[in-house]
């Protein structure tokens, strides 16, 4: 018959109008689900589903601006796209160029029209369920257009985004021009404000075997105990084990019903289950500058830090983070001092394991990369590979690094001294042997 097509002529054009339908109503939700939500609702999301999710979902949060252009230009090529295979179709199946038939063309667009606004709606009703299984999607769509969107926001720049367009560099730039007017104090602290943006909550905050917290089924009177004891005004709790935190226990709200009686009892007996407030969870991989403006929206000053496998690796309180700023800050209620290494004799010193590496550098001089670990005790076990002993020795670079205490699993102190002073040492006991 003229004009007709054989099978496989059509299912060509046929197979990319499906598959540009797929790309399109998966744009759609997208941008219903992720993009037009409101960011309290997705940062609520944030903790279900499978950690890969949660991660991916976060990356969204921070790069919602550059999603959504590069959801709206794919859409628009999408439907360019649409548009050129259904032409395509009706060409191969003979129904064009007959003017009278392009109605079929209005037809195709209103159906694409009518199958959006049922993707739209499904997607906003079903947000809580979709937002986190889509997240990875986006953003496999932002790297697949990534050339397009970055040419166009270079060469086609927003009035805000020249306003703003302050990199951390001339930030730096400008601070140093203007250093003669600063004094030392603000100047370190400026410095300091920008540095936090390089700074991941693991890097401050406090690890999981050094965390206070309480289990759920902790009577009252031994609870109110251990905030007195410590001092804390609140501490995680959890039920079973430590990965699973239920919330945190203010010591505010414990003292309501801390009036005992002789055997110990409170008057009233809430669970201390009922007295928790929801944490908050952050990934080890969190900005300490953006977890900070969070925490202040939230008006919540404790964060629960958690690995990429979903387990707890420690916490992180306003404290720590404005302590990355000014400086430490100790109080009547610090128990731990600033960690410090102690002089044992001319270039022989001992520090605590759980010292920060950029603090023994600063203090020794030395010069450890934190590309291996953020800790001296994490640096010997990056270097061992496996659980050190008391009495092992290991050189790194100019310095030679003993292991002194050991509890556990766990390096307590390290003894360090240059790497010449410790071949003279062995020489010398070479000879005393000999």
């Amino acid at each position: 018959m003229e004009g007709s097509s054989s099978l496989p002529s059509v299912l060509l054009p046929l197979s990319a109008l499906l598959v540009l339908l797929a790309w399109d109503w998966l744009l759609v939700a997208i941008q219903a689900a992720l993009l037009r939500a409101p960011l309290g609702d997705l940062r609520a999301l944030l903790w279900q589903g499978t950690p890969q999710r949660a991660l991916a979902l976060e990356q969204v949060l921070k790069r919602r601006a550059g999603l959504a252009l590069a959801v709206r230009l794919g859409l628009t090529l999408g439907h360019g796209a649409w548009l050129l295979a259904l032409l395509w179709l009706l060409t191969q199946i003979g129904v064009l160029p007959a003017t009278k038939n392009l109605g079929l063309i209005a037809l195709g667009w209103l159906i694409l029209a009518l199958s959006e606004l049922v993707v739209d709606v499904q997607a906003r009703r079903r947000r809580p369920s979709w937002a986190p299984r889509l997240a990875p999607w986006a953003l496999r769509v932002a790297r697949l257009l990534a050339p397009l969107t970055m040419w166009l926001q270079r060469h086609f720049p927003s009035e805000n985004e020249r306003a703003l367009s302050l990199s951390p560099s001339m930030f730096q730039r400008l601070l140093e021009a203007a250093s003669g007017d600063l004094d030392p104090q603000h100047e370190r602290m400026l410095n300091a404000i920008t540095r936090l943006q390089f700074t991941l909550a693991r890097e401050i905050m406090v690890p999981r075997v050094d965390m206070v917290a309480l289990e759920v089924n902790t009577p009252l009177r031994e609870a109110a105990d251990l905030l007195l004891r410590t001092g804390y005004s609140r501490v995680p709790v959890y039920e079973g084990h430590i990965d699973n935190i239920l919330g945190v226990l203010y010591a505010k709200e414990l003292l309501k019903y801390c009036h005992f009686g002789p055997d110990g009892r409170s008057s009233q007996q809430p669970s201390l289950r009922a007295l928790l407030r929801e944490p908050y969870f952050v990934p080890e991989s969190k900005r300490a500058d953006e977890l900070l403006r969070e925490m202040q929206r939230k008006r919540v000053h404790m964060a629960i830090v958690i690995d990429e496998y979903g387990g707890v690796a420690g916490l992180v309180t306003l404290e720590d983070i404005v302590e990355e700023i000014v400086g430490e800050i100790q109080d009547e209620y610090d128990q731990q001092p600033v960690l410090r290494c102690e002089v044992l004799e001319e270039n022989v010193y001992r520090c605590p394991a759980r010292m920060d590496l950029d603090d023994v550098n600063e203090q020794l001089g030395t010069h450890f990369e934190r590309s291996v670990a953020d800790t001296l005790g994490g640096l010997i076990y990056t270097l061992l590979g496996r659980v050190p002993q008391p009495g092992d020795r290991i050189i790194e670079g100019d310095w030679e690094l003993i292991v002194d205490e050991v509890e556990g699993q766990r390096i307590l102190s390290v003894t360090l001294r240059p790497r010449r002073a410790a071949q003279d040492a062995k020489q010398e006991a070479d000879h005393a042997s000999s």
